[in-house]
């Protein structure tokens, strides 16, 4: 068994990509089923989505 140094031994990327998803995911989901969507989410969601896009500009 080859020992990686990535988190949850994924590719390079997943566990910021997975933690991106499930964080605008749930800002979006919580704004099409109609409910008041906390300000803290809202900019936590905006940070995954530009540092994730952000890093992936640098590749």
């Amino acid at each position: 068994m080859q020992e990686s140094n990535e988190p949850l031994g994924l590719p390079r990327g997943s566990v910021r990509a997975i933690l991106a998803i499930v964080t605008v995911g749930g800002a979006v989901v919580m704004h099409a089923m109609n409910i008041t969507v906390p300000d803290w989410l809202i900019s936590m969601a905006g940070t995954a989505f530009g540092f994730y896009f952000g890093m992936r500009k640098l590749k």
